[in-house]
């Protein structure tokens, strides 16, 4: 089983926020299985955005339209603002960063956790909505300052990943924002649930169809984990590979990341399995960040 290194992964395009589970190191086991085709590239769990834009920036790849979505609403409105109005959107994170004589410098606990409460609705800041910063701009910010770049919430639908204690302070994203901007032109987001957005897109012949689904945990005392207020447990695994299964008797190639672990690999079971190890940056100790199991099943 090949373990994919740090330094294999020459991407064109990195995405602009952290993310637990970003696939740049993936993406050299991955790109060598998406088949040239002329129809739709569709990604319904976007996460960072790191192999739409890789896949749509590859001229081996002629997809005639992209679309990705994610459950997490407030991504996708992002995604959607940095595509629409990219310099404003940068300027304006920039000043949570930076700050100036109305507004703290954003690197301390106090402002983080101040910030968070705005996001989440509980606090309103007169000089935020002077300058125009909205959702958007935070979710930049609380991406770049809470622990580990990690995207939770709690079952109200708060953001309540705590603040990340980092040597310096963190810089602006801007140039990879502008590029997220140039690569995305004519991608259409939407927001929601994976099986409706498929339901509605009917994928057959032609297109391509990429799941990167909550990872079901590697061993019985791990706890299924999710990002958003959904849950993603068992029975949404099953779900997942029987859409799998359905959209690729309908003609479509259907590509599945996920853990490998026996009860993956049965889940999985009438797909061709690509196996390799990835390494983890996700734990609080970087000693704990070991190489990770994980495979790619294409159904086709």
């Amino acid at each position: 089983m090949a373990t994919i290194s740090k330094k294999v992964v020459n991407t064109a395009h990195s995405p602009f926020l952290k993310w637990a589970g970003n696939k740049l190191r993936v993406l050299p086991h991955l790109l060598p299985h998406i088949p040239v085709q002329n129809g739709r590239f569709i990604e319904p769990f976007v996460g960072s955005g790191s192999v739409f834009l890789n896949v749509k920036s590859d001229a081996r790849f002629s997809f005639s339209s992209y679309v990705v979505g994610d459950y997490n609403q407030d991504l996708v409105d992002l995604y959607d603002a940095v595509v629409k109005d990219p310099q404003g959107t940068v300027d304006r994170t920039t000043l949570l960063f930076d700050g100036n004589a109305q507004m703290p410098h954003g690197n301390s606990r106090a402002r983080y956790e101040y910030l968070r409460d705005v996001f989440n609705g509980k606090a309103v800041d007169s000089v935020l909505t002077q300058h125009g910063i909205g959702k958007p701009e935070l979710f930049v910010y609380l991406n770049r300052h809470c622990f580990n770049g990690l995207c939770r919430y709690n079952s109200s639908g708060e953001f309540n990943v705590p603040f990340g204690t980092l040597a310096r302070a963190p810089l602006v994203p801007a140039d990879a924002m502008l590029g997220f901007h140039r690569v995305a032109q004519g991608v259409r987001f939407v927001g929601g649930d994976y099986a409706a957005l498929l339901a509605q897109l009917n994928p057959g012949s032609g297109d391509v169809v990429y799941l990167d689904p909550p990872y079901v945990p590697l061993s019985i005392t791990s706890s299924f984990t999710s990002y958003s207020k959904g849950v993603f447990g068992l029975t949404q695994q099953q779900e997942l590979a029987d859409v799998a299964n359905h959209y690729a008797g309908q003609g479509a190639v259907v590509l599945v990341s996920n853990h490998d672990t026996p009860l993956v690999r049965q889940l999985y079971q009438g797909a061709t399995i690509h196996a390799f190890n990835v390494q983890r940056f996700v734990s609080a100790k970087a000693s704990s960040r070991k190489a990770a199991p994980e495979l790619l099943a294409v159904f086709q």
